[in-house]
């Protein structure tokens, strides 16, 4: 089933990590996105126009096909100072941080306009939960070495730190599941290293 992360997508965040989102003309910028072969998708981008007026022009190859585009950026000042860009979906007109073209596209659209889901959004509770478990271990994976290099008695004593975080966690997410509550990642986790330490 095709889901959002199958799809080419360009985000207002990345743009300003580009350095288009200036508040004037800049670029061309290319881009490519890899799929598990050749490249999927080659485009430059370029922002024409000044403060309010500005317009993002696409232009390029996507999923074998070519794509010349044009989308509307509109700024609207932060409370606390400067301007957050959004992009004009072309399809609703609605504001949008993210444009996708899914595979056989021939424009980009927001996620809204695409009727497409996130991959997450077709998991059920558990699954999303034992995701959650993996990215958390992960990520404990890459912390406690660090913390516990050197000995052999010190990667001994990480280990089974983790294996008791591991533990205390995978409970918590079965006792919240079966109690039909909410899973909370957050509370989650700390409520594993409250019991760990």
């Amino acid at each position: 089933m095709l889901v959002v992360e199958n799809c080419i997508s360009i985000n207002t965040a990345e743009l300003r990590e580009l350095g288009l989102l200036k508040g004037w003309s800049s670029g061309p910028v290319h881009l490519t996105w890899q799929g598990k072969g050749p490249a999927v998708g080659e485009v430059a981008l370029a922002v024409d126009g000044y403060d309010d007026s500005l317009v993002l022009r696409i232009d390029g190859k996507c999923f074998g096909q070519p794509i010349r585009q044009s989308v509307s950026l509109v700024g609207k000042p932060m409370r606390f100072g400067g301007r957050r860009f959004y992009l004009l979906c072309p399809h609703t007109g609605g504001r949008c941080c993210r444009m996708i073209l899914p595979p056989g596209g021939v424009s980009f659209q927001s996620v809204a306009a695409s009727g497409l889901q996130y991959r997450s959004q077709q998991m059920d509770a558990l699954e999303r939960a034992y995701v959650a478990i993996r990215k958390i271990d992960r990520k404990i994976s890459q912390l406690l070495p660090r913390a516990h290099a050197g000995t052999r008695a010190k990667h001994k004593l990480c280990k089974t730190e983790r294996e008791a975080y591991l533990a205390r966690l995978d409970e918590y997410v079965g006792a919240t599941l079966v109690s039909g509550k909410r899973l909370s990642m957050r509370k989650a986790v700390r409520s594993a290293k409250d019991k760990v330490h």
